[in-house]
């Protein structure tokens, strides 16, 4: 998570000084416009990968975790499905 802040910032802050140069840059409005919304939209694919990246990360983590809270559970969650679906059973029939 501080990671994805940082590259954020970074990001941010490139393309804040970009859109800086390109502005006081003499080139004519229409290519200006052209430059901008070029790196506009580099920035937000560059997001976009950040974050499908970052989603990725945790979902690994996510799964990780879960599989070493399912193996230290082991026999004890199993006997309290088991239970749990015991009452269950016997009030259906």
């Amino acid at each position: 998570m501080k990671y994805t802040r940082i590259a954020l910032a970074i990001a941010l802050a490139a393309a804040a000084g970009f859109t800086a140069g390109v502005l006081t840059a003499p080139d004519k409005g229409k290519r200006t416009r052209r430059k901008l919304s070029d790196a506009a939209l580099d920035l937000i694919e560059d997001l976009e990968q950040n974050c499908q990246d970052t989603l990725e990360d945790l979902k690994v983590k996510a799964e990780k975790e879960y599989r070493k809270m399912a193996q230290g559970c082991g026999s004890m969650c199993r006997k309290e499905d088991q239970q749990r679906e015991a009452p269950a059973a016997n009030t259906v029939a």
